[in-house]
């Protein structure tokens, strides 16, 4: 998806801490982890190596928005060919992948599992912030953008984009982190108080993004679908290879167990 951008030509950003410009682009997470190679970079000494990170992110060395047009259209025709052949090794591993097995049934050792997998899942996000300060979990990132939001800001860089952050923005990512982990907790005694499991067994939601409108006249924006969100027990079902039924009476069951592992942790 295309970066918002005034330069002109689609993910080309000029970085205003830097002044110098960027190829900078968000790739589809199903194909993300195939964009892997060098781009040859004609006016650097090396090339750039994109190792399958989410985004696809070139300096290009240059505050000159001419100069830096010329090398956008260098790196652009390599991440094309990139993203081309990522879109048919994506779709063979697609193909690769066992079909998930129909159940109407789980043991309490399948449970179990799922359960210690949502544990693991938020002691994980927890020990996170040890190797990496600017971590933020889903519900973390989710709150961060909602009070950029509400202040009117833009969103902010991604993380592996972002300078590394002050005392202060540490202070403030600190505080983003209490707020996700006591809207989390909420939610859970909420739902095992109201014995409701929709928050976490809640049907596929589509996510949508403002961007460039293709069919439209020049700079106009319409709001596009990005990808179908699934709900937290369908995602980890899938993730064991499961597939139970919308009506199965399994599924409280489970989602009681998904719950009290992530109270545990």
């Amino acid at each position: 998806m295309a970066r918002s951008t005034s330069s002109g030509l689609r993910f080309l950003v000029h970085r205003k801490e830097t002044g110098k410009y960027t190829y900078w682009r968000a790739l589809d997470r199903s194909i993300a982890p195939h964009v892997i190679g060098e781009i040859r970079r004609s006016w650097a000494v090396s090339s750039h190596r994109l190792s399958g990170n989410p985004i696809a992110k070139v300096s290009l060395q240059t505050g000159d928005h001419a100069t830096a047009s010329n090398r956008w259209s260098e790196v652009h025709s390599q991440i094309e060919a990139m993203i081309r052949s990522a879109t048919v090794r994506a779709k063979l591993d697609e193909a690769a992948k066992p079909q998930p097995e129909k159940m109407t049934t789980l043991t309490s050792e399948q449970r179990a599992v799922v359960a210690g997998q949502a544990r693991h899942d938020v002691l994980a996000d927890d020990d996170a912030v040890w190797s990496d300060p600017s971590f933020l979990s889903t519900t973390a990132r989710g709150t961060q953008l909602a009070l950029r939001t509400r202040r009117g800001e833009l969103p902010g860089e991604p993380p592996d984009t972002a300078p590394a952050p002050s005392n202060t923005d540490k202070r403030s990512l600190n505080r983003i982190r209490a707020m996700a982990r006591e809207m989390d907790a909420r939610t859970n005694t909420e739902m095992i108080r109201d014995q409701s499991t929709w928050p976490l067994d809640r049907p596929a939601a589509t996510l949508e993004e403002l961007m460039q409108d293709p069919k439209g006249a020049p700079g106009a924006k319409k709001f596009m679908r990005v990808a179908d969100v699934h709900g937290e027990l369908d995602q980890r079902l899938a993730e064991n290879g499961i597939e139970l039924p919308k009506d199965s009476a399994e599924r409280i069951p489970l989602a009681l167990s998904v719950l009290r592992g992530k109270a545990v942790a």
